[in-house]
């Protein structure tokens, strides 16, 4: 799935992007394990926060349960999440009401983990003819009230979308519920870890 050229708006595949506009200075990248470090500081940091799960509640997932996943979507995850994931926790972490595990790990409200996420909304329906769910955007993270943070899984470094199905009808057209964030997976995290309120950065308007 690839990503318009124009940094205000585009439109490939059917999905329309929306760009929001950017908040803070994106921190400065730092190696892959200060970023773990970084994320476990404040995944500890905020479990006591108000509406959030309790962090690191999930033991990590096994070296089998990331393979297991990877064979059911039949694409690979991005390193860092499966890194997250292997030596922070399976799920329930990090933004929002936390991040999506495998099996046996963090779900969002309606039990899924992001692998049943992805081939629900992978699932072909006859009479919604204009659902067609990009290949490789996975949920990754819930925010509750049917918003999900999703990478995409098939560009380098994974590139962060928004999906809020809120206010969808049958017959509307997925792009609407489609929102490409200006951060790959890495500097979203790094974002998090920083302590930046992402859910701000990702609706500026609200």
């Amino acid at each position: 799935m690839a990503f318009p050229k124009s940094p205000q708006s585009g439109e490939r595949a059917g999905i329309r992007w929306r760009w929001p506009m950017r908040r803070r200075p994106i921190p400065a990248r730092t190696s892959d394990d200060d970023l773990l470090v970084r994320i476990r500081e404040r995944a500890l940091s905020s479990r006591a926060a108000p509406g959030v799960p309790e962090s690191l509640a999930f033991e990590p997932a096994s070296a089998e349960l990331i393979e297991e996943a990877e064979k059911s979507l039949n694409f690979a995850l991005p390193p860092l999440l499966k890194r997250m994931l292997l030596e922070i926790g399976n799920g329930g972490f990090g933004p929002g009401r936390g991040i999506l595990g495998v099996r046996g790990g963090a779900t969002d409200e309606h039990g899924s983990s992001l692998v049943d996420l992805y081939d629900g909304l992978s699932a072909t329906n006859p009479e919604e003819p204009r659902w067609r769910w990009p290949e490789q955007l996975v949920p990754i993270c819930t925010w509750g009230d049917a918003t999900y943070s999703c990478v995409d899984c098939s560009r380098p470094g994974g590139h962060v979308v928004i999906y809020d199905a809120n206010g969808y009808r049958p017959g509307a057209d997925l792009a609407h519920f489609l929102v490409p964030q200006d951060l790959t997976l890495d500097a979203w995290l790094r974002v998090w870890a920083e302590g930046e309120d992402l859910w701000s950065r990702m609706f500026p308007l609200d």
